[in-house]
């Protein structure tokens, strides 16, 4: 499949990138969710197969010694945007005084929160996003390139040399909805249907119990990023909903093109409730 053929093509170039980098540090133990640990399993799997050799840096270490040699090397993240940008663009403003350079791995950026801009901007600063709107957004502040999220690099996820069969259209279905601020479901009046819902970037504790659910499933009914993008290496029938500022959608166009299609169904908020996986807010 020609979206594995360009997967290789992206990992060997960012290899070859990272190879170059003096004294390469991995940063560690960051915030986020099961999604987040997706993409940071990925980074591994991506540095190992490429054997670059890398120290970690954890995230409280930060700001504790100069390395004016060494370069920080931020997994991907979503932790640049509007709802989320609480800490790590300030992480990035304090590594980049400490580090001589920091790479940030592909990410979603929106420049438009004044601390994003402000880090991207710094001069010693490489930022790499994971869709062509961030990229079309940062490049004429930074030093950005345009590659393919490292989630995508997980060893969990088979090549697509042979040919899966599909799911059963009646198989066992997870819906897994977001239960925090990135949901449009609130807006409405509305929230995910608490009966059936299982946010598991939020209620599961290791990555391994996250991807068992997803694997599990034959249809996967989300509007969560990562859980869509496990959902369709797996080869699991995905219907999504956008969550805010057309995540998914954007993500997907970019990383996976048509690749897909033949497991993937964008829905609408009431598509959700007219099949019960959306119900209304009960008055307090």
């Amino acid at each position: 499949m020609e979206f594995y053929a360009r997967r290789s093509a992206h990992r060997d170039k960012l290899l070859a990138y990272l190879g170059e980098q003096h004294d390469l540090h991995l940063l560690t133990e960051m915030r986020g969710n099961m999604g987040d640990q997706l993409i940071w399993s990925g980074t591994r799997d991506l540095l190992d197969s490429g054997q670059v050799p890398y120290s970690t840096t954890t995230l409280g270490e930060v700001g504790e010694a100069a390395h004016p040699l060494s370069t920080l090397l931020i997994p991907g993240s979503g932790a640049f945007d509007q709802r989320w940008h609480e800490w790590l663009p300030d992480t990035v403003c304090t590594a980049a005084r400490d580090f001589g350079k920091v790479v940030i791995l592909p990410s979603s950026f929106d420049p438009a929160v004044p601390i994003v801009a402000k880090c991207l901007a710094l001069h010693n600063v490489h930022a790499f996003a994971r869709e062509e709107r961030s990229h079309r957004s940062i490049e004429s502040l930074a030093r950005a390139s345009l590659s393919l999220d490292c989630a995508i690099y997980f060893h969990g996820f088979v090549d697509g040399s042979g040919a899966a069969a599909l799911p059963a259209a009646d198989g066992p279905l997870l819906l897994a909805l977001r239960e925090d601020e990135g949901s449009r479901l609130s807006a409405q009046g509305l929230r995910p249907d608490p009966l059936v819902n299982r946010d598991i970037s939020l209620c599961t504790t290791r990555l391994a119990e996250w991807l068992d659910a997803v694997s599990r499933a034959a249809r996967v009914v989300t509007d969560r990023l990562h859980v869509a993008v496990a959902a369709v290496l797996l080869g699991r029938r995905l219907m999504y909903v956008d969550p805010y500022d057309a995540k998914i959608s954007t993500y997907f166009s970019y990383a996976f093109g048509d690749a897909f299609s033949h497991l993937v169904t964008r829905h609408s908020l009431s598509w959700l409730v007219h099949n019960g996986f959306a119900v209304p807010v009960e008055p307090a």
